[in-house]
């Protein structure tokens, strides 16, 4: 561990090898209530018209991290505060796994959660990545209640029970998957200045003089894909043949197919095959 504050100070470090981290053998089984607190103090935007704002749409899914964010100007009714190295939990609509670490004091929305660790229970850099766990993620949707929009009751969740390890199992799993999360998150920083880099060549490139612009069609073949009816199981029950939707295009390099269509939809031209140098995708 590094010096600074918060986050930043886990780094890896040798002292991992002597610390058991599989042996369970000391882990407790407790109420989520029992090593988390939650924070409910709620705050009128207009008397934080300054602060920092932070709404569900400013956090992205299963990424642990604030990006972006308003102010309190910009929204009514109320909302709550939260405090540096508070969780922010997305309890409306958990299945889609938003929740961020805060870095700075602000208010969220009160469609969020705010949660902070009992330090002599729960380490606070652990328990975000407990938290962003599949066991405690697919509780939270379990225990979600309303079908428009499924919201987690707090009075609910405290009772919830999940493992804990020791503190110095908390500890070693907190610096290593936090250097993970560094790690990734400086791979993503790349992505974005290599896809701005490609930007502003292809730009600078165009805009040359000697530079012809031709359509799409003279230099590529172009045609359209289509949908079968999702009212027609036989057109999607058993299937086996990947379909791509419209939205696959934003994934760039396509490796793989969420959804199938069937033999019955190609034989009634309910959509056609594109060859691909790896496998054939349907659209």
């Amino acid at each position: 561990m590094t010096g600074g504050d918060g986050i930043s100070r886990f780094r890896p470090n040798p002292g991992w090898a002597s610390l058991p981290i599989f042996n369970r053998t000391g882990w407790r089984r407790l109420p989520f209530g029992a090593f988390v607190e939650n924070i409910n103090e709620r705050v009128e935007p207009a008397d934080a018209a300054e602060e920092i704002y932070v709404g569900l749409e400013h956090l992205d899914p299963e990424n642990l991290h604030i990006r972006r964010w308003g102010k309190g100007s910009d929204v009514i009714g109320t909302k709550l505060r939260f405090c540096k190295d508070d969780i922010i939990f997305g309890r409306r609509r958990a299945y889609q796994r938003k929740m961020a670490v805060a870095e700075f004091d602000g208010i969220c929305s009160a469609h969020a959660m705010v949660v902070r660790a009992k330090p002599e229970m729960v380490l606070p850099e652990f328990l975000p990545i407990l938290m962003m766990s599949d066991q405690f993620m697919n509780r939270a949707v379990e225990i979600s209640v309303g079908s428009l929009s499924p919201t987690i009751n707090w009075k609910t969740l405290k009772n919830e029970e999940f493992d804990l390890p020791p503190l110095d199992q908390q500890r070693r799993i907190a610096e290593i998957l936090w250097a993970v999360d560094e790690t990734k998150d400086a791979w993503e920083q790349n992505i974005v200045a290599v896809r701005s880099f490609q930007m502003a060549f292809w730009k600078g490139h165009i805009s040359q003089a000697n530079v012809k612009i031709v359509p799409i069609s003279e230099v590529a073949d172009v045609a359209n894909g289509s949908t079968p009816s999702k009212s027609e199981d036989k057109y999607w029950q058993d299937s086996t043949i990947p379909w791509l939707p419209t939205g696959k295009v934003h994934d760039r390099f396509i490796q793989c197919s969420d959804d199938f269509i069937t033999e019955a939809a190609l034989k009634a031209r309910k959509a056609r095959v594109f060859p691909s140098a790896l496998c054939h995708l349907t659209l």
